[in-house]
């Protein structure tokens, strides 16, 4: 069953359901990371579905992703920007060390 967010989409294909395609929606920001986009991404990998072997990644629209949304960037002082830091380590470390191997469909910007 497809999993919808604004940001971000998990669907499940393949005969069994055993590859998780998950797609970055933010096109018109070229898919680049902000906060809800990578929390999304930390729900998916820690709340895989079972079955599931493989995870490939892409970006909707021109772009695989741009990096960093730096327009949602905020000003924080050292405690809060260390925490935030940590929060986004946090998250990425599910995806690196999540349950399944990750393929990136890359194409246009990657960053």
């Amino acid at each position: 069953m497809p999993i919808h967010s604004n940001d971000i989409t998990l669907s499940l294909q393949g005969e069994s359901s055993e590859i998780a395609v998950i797609t970055l929606n933010r096109p018109a920001k070229r898919n680049a990371l902000n906060d809800g986009l990578v929390l999304a991404l930390r729900d998916i990998f820690q709340g895989m579905p079972h079955g599931v072997r493989a995870a490939v990644i892409h970006g909707s629209g021109d772009h695989f992703c741009a990096g960093l949304d730096l327009s949602e960037l905020s000003e924080r002082d050292a405690g809060e920007g260390l925490h935030h830091s940590r929060m986004w380590h946090a998250a990425l470390d599910c995806v690196q060390s999540g349950p399944v191997p990750v393929v990136a469909a890359l194409h246009g910007a990657v960053v």
